[in-house]
């Protein structure tokens, strides 16, 4: 098994079907399966082999979905990291997977340079941002290097080299499509890292082939003249598998927008005008700009939010905001995390009478789910085969239970209501433990608070209980709507809705929350606010 074979084959029988769609400019299915093709032989002609491992920090762009698929071919192992990772990250990741290339993109020279004594690869492949565009925009980009001192770079480490120079000038190839032993790893995805250093999870071509039969249970109403609007990057396995591998492998079109910045995410659909979008909760923030009050969304059939805890009060504006501008449904909210490699929980698309605010749906097709001491955790086939030279981590995220099967621990705290809808409670890391036992879920605070009228938002974390060394208390961090709110008023609110347990020791009030590269509130630094 392995990632590019139904691309190929919709490539066979409907040639001319528009499989991507970049800045207006279409490609359809056989140029893209043609460009994988070629791409396979230029990096085969480099001395690539199978079992060889190379890092890609790329956004989502044709040229970075294509090399993906032609390593693929060849048997080379893709590891995907951020675009944003410092170099000194993705420097540990080459010497921790000992990959022999690195793809980065043009805008990224400078920062690699600074490392490239230590770099240990045959080849730095530089790609440009004009790729796949006309010959005037390339000249234009030509200069720019020239201006910004990238020919330098080039001069003097010989590593360097643009991947236009190599694509452009290999000849086809054949025989060299491997054969992937069964669950062997085919991809890496990086951890988001939030709680701690990212990890390497480790994919097989079933892990990420496996969800798309269920592709029809997740969107409303699909069909395979559907675009899907790609808003999020490449190198997140949630983009990868659910908006580009996916509706590549059933034969929809995909319409990349690899840059853009969250005050225009309204625009940017109303633009695109897609069938499906994923999205996270903070892409949503700006429905309250009255820039997009006069918005349509007939045109959508899914809002599909995933990635981060959705707070009721959020959740419901969200979908007022929806119903008021179009749209038919509820948003679909989606539960699951990188080591699943897809969706492990999913709202209903239409039942009204099934969708509950504030859970994260039923149990999707292929998934079992157990609570073992307040932890979720997830059976199927799509789970991660563990970390990359990390038996520890592994040994921590897939445990045999006394079932005698390998369960994966979500390090994520939930419970199961009567009717089997999931609900996820917050991390076991952000999990608050009292002096005297008591477990405090900081989302049961959020979820409180935020039913206040003034106030936005609410992020809880816990801080050291002076009296108490081993413990901990809460402490709640507000965004409010005008500055007549105070934390007086914020704290006798807390004491009429929350019961005594769960005050919070502490309320502070900031203009916005910081977050992390994945747009997630980034806790940590909340608590270096204390």
């Amino acid at each position: 098994m392995n990632l590019y074979s139904n691309i190929f084959k919709i490539a066979d029988e409907q040639p001319n079907k528009t499989a991507l769609i970049y800045f207006k400019l279409p490609i359809t299915y056989r140029r893209l399966s043609e460009k994988i093709k070629h791409y396979a032989s230029s990096l085969y002609n480099m001395g690539l082999r199978p079992g060889d491992i190379v890092v890609l920090s790329l956004p989502t762009t044709p040229e970075s979905i294509a090399i993906t698929y032609a390593l693929n071919i060849i048997g080379v192992i893709s590891c995907h990291v951020d675009v944003r990772f410092t170099a000194e990250q993705v420097l540990n990741i080459i010497k921790r997977t000992k990959s022999k290339l690195l793809f980065i993109m043009d805008f990224n020279i400078k920062s690699i340079a600074r490392i490239t004594k230590r770099l240990d690869v045959e080849h730095i492949i530089v790609l440009r941002g004009d790729e796949i565009f006309p010959k005037n925009v390339t000249v234009w980009h030509t200069i720019l290097d020239y201006i910004n001192g990238r020919n330098f770079h080039f001069r003097s480490d010989k590593r360097f080299i643009y991947w236009t120079n190599i694509s452009n000038v290999q000849q086809p190839r054949e025989n060299i499509y491997y054969e992937w032993p069964s669950d062997s790893t085919q991809i890496i995805f990086q951890t988001s890292g939030t709680t701690g250093n990212a990890k390497c999870a480790l994919f097989s071509a079933e892990n990420i082939n496996n969800p798309t039969p269920y592709f029809n249970n997740l969107i409303n109403n699909h069909t395979l003249s559907d675009k899907i609007l790609c808003l999020i990057p490449i190198f997140a396995l949630y983009s990868f598998q659910a908006s580009i591998h996916t509706p590549l492998s059933l034969g929809n079109t995909v319409d990349i927008v690899p840059i853009w910045k969250a005050k225009n995410f309204i625009r940017i659909i109303q633009r695109h005008k897609p069938q499906h979008v994923f999205s996270v909760p903070s892409n949503w923030d700006s429905i309250t700009n009255k820039k997009n009050a006069k918005t349509d969304f007939s045109f959508l059939k899914t809002v599909i939010i995933a990635g981060d805890i959705l707070k009721p009060v959020f959740e419901r504006e969200i979908n007022n905001y929806l119903k008021t501008h179009g749209h038919k449904y509820n948003i679909r909210k989606a539960y699951g995390m990188t080591e699943t490699a897809g969706m492990v929980a999913t709202t209903p698309d239409n039942d009204e009478n099934k969708y509950k605010l504030g859970f994260s749906g039923r149990i999707t097709a292929g998934h079992h789910v157990q609570i073992c001491d307040d932890e979720i955790c997830v059976l199927t086939s799509t789970k991660a085969l563990g970390y990359y030279n990390d038996p520890e981590a592994t040994a921590n995220l897939l445990r045999q239970h006394d079932d005698g099967l390998v369960w994966l621990h979500t390090g994520d705290l939930g419970h199961l209501d009567e009717q089997g809808n999931l609900y996820v409670d917050g991390r076991i890391k952000r999990m608050i433990v009292r002096h005297d036992g008591t477990k405090i879920f900081p989302v049961e605070i959020e979820n409180a608070l935020t039913q206040h009228p003034q106030i936005l938002d609410c992020a809880v974390v816990g801080i050291p209980d002076k009296n108490h060394p081993q413990s901990f208390l809460p402490a709640a961090f507000v965004t409010v709507t005008d500055s007549s709110v105070n934390t007086h008023e914020i704290r006798k609110y807390a004491q009429k809705t929350l019961p005594v347990h769960l005050q919070p020791s502490k309320i502070q009030i900031v203009k916005e929350f910081p977050l992390t590269k994945m747009n997630k509130t980034d806790y940590n630094k909340l608590s270096e606010l204390i």
